[in-house]
């Protein structure tokens, strides 16, 4: 298992694309396919971790799992959060906050994307936070199933849970159900983390593998074009839209990983510092949007330059050194010079390894 900076270029791009999404949906409508590049990624990632520990190990550690994923999320989350709450005692008295307390506590509680979905309660500056809660749900559910799954029919079973999603989604749409329902629902929108799941426990043949790398301006062009064209309310995201972004996703996944001209892009040092940022810019870009919402777009464009800065100094701050702890959980206690969540497996991780063993 390598270290591919390759993942953190497809980040930075990503996180780009969702932040000019959120400064103006006029320019680029289909930003929000960033948010399903990340759940590609995390598909895929997690996955691998999991089919390394237990073929190092022969089980999962959950009570690691979940600490290495705490330790991982929770620090600059938190920051975030703590800032909310200060901001809304200095504005004054709570009750005529209720709105702001709910939105801390729903997104504290990874419940943003249900709340948006049912339309149940405002969602402030902190609507940003449904992704998060996609993901926390996909962490509390995929490495149960992980290991009750037979291993050599875990990819029958995601393919036929992709179905079942997109089945799901169709019929909603056809029922007429609002767009914010299947776009935030994580029954509706887990193509991506079902397609990355898909992909890490795949054997790909190695004559794909080589078109996918020398092809990669294929997907990279559909990407733009969803990013420039699709809004997420639309009716092509609505129905195909959604998995055909995390398709596109997976094809520059296979690309990054066999460490072609693309991949060799992806990993120029700025690019890929910004995507170590990514998690930052993404938790603190949108409040500043929100804040400035009824600003000049100069305005907006200085307030979400700050933060990046306020990203820069979470990471080195708070993310880095509290990430160090979770080598203390990592399967490789004795050398944890290497974090399995930064890790990607190389070539082999998607095309070298038994399809039981990438189970």
């Amino acid at each position: 298992m390598t270290y591919n900076p390759a993942f953190d270029g497809l980040r930075a791009f990503a996180v780009l694309a969702v932040v000019l999404y959120h400064l103006s949906d006029r320019y680029m409508p289909g930003g929000w396919a960033g948010v399903d590049v990340f759940f590609v990624l995390s598909g895929y990632l997690i996955t691998s971790i999991l089919d390394s520990e237990i073929r190092k190990t022969g089980h999962i550690s959950f009570k690691n799992f979940y600490i290495r994923r705490f330790l991982r999320l929770a620090p600059a989350f938190s920051v975030l959060l703590l800032a909310e709450i200060i901001i809304i005692l200095l504005r004054g008295p709570l009750e005529g906050q209720i709105d702001e307390v709910k939105a801390i506590a729903i997104s504290a509680l990874y419940f943003m994307n249900w709340n948006r979905a049912l339309d149940l309660w405002p969602q402030g500056d902190l609507g940003h936070t449904w992704s998060l809660a996609m993901e926390e749900q996909f962490y509390i559910l995929w490495p149960m199933l992980f290991v009750l799954l037979p291993g050599r029919k875990k990819i029958f079973w995601l393919l036929v849970g992709l179905a079942g999603v997109t089945i799901w989604r169709y019929y909603l749409v056809a029922l007429g159900v609002d767009p914010e329902r299947t776009y935030n629902g994580f029954d509706t929108h887990s193509d991506g983390l079902l397609i990355g799941c898909i992909l890490a426990l795949w054997r790909v043949p190695s004559g794909l593998k080589r078109f996918c790398s020398a092809g990669w301006w294929l997907p990279a062009v559909g990407l733009l074009a969803i990013f420039l064209f699709a809004p997420h309310r639309s009716a092509f995201t609505q129905s195909v839209g959604l998995t055909v972004t995390s398709l596109l996703s997976a094809w520059l996944v296979i690309a990054a990983a066999e460490r072609g001209i693309m991949a060799r892009a992806l990993s120029f040092s700025p690019i890929v510092y910004l995507g170590k940022l990514s998690y930052g810019i993404y938790l603190f870009h949108f409040p500043m949007v929100v804040l400035a919402s009824h600003s000049p777009m100069w305005m907006k464009i200085g307030l979400v330059a700050i933060s990046f800065l306020v990203a820069i100094v979470v990471y080195h701050l708070v993310e880095r050194p509290v990430g160090r702890f979770k080598s203390a959980f990592s399967v490789a206690t004795r050398k944890p010079a290497i974090d399995l969540d930064e890790l990607l497996l190389s070539n082999r991780s998607i095309a070298g390894a038994p399809q039981d063993r990438r189970s």
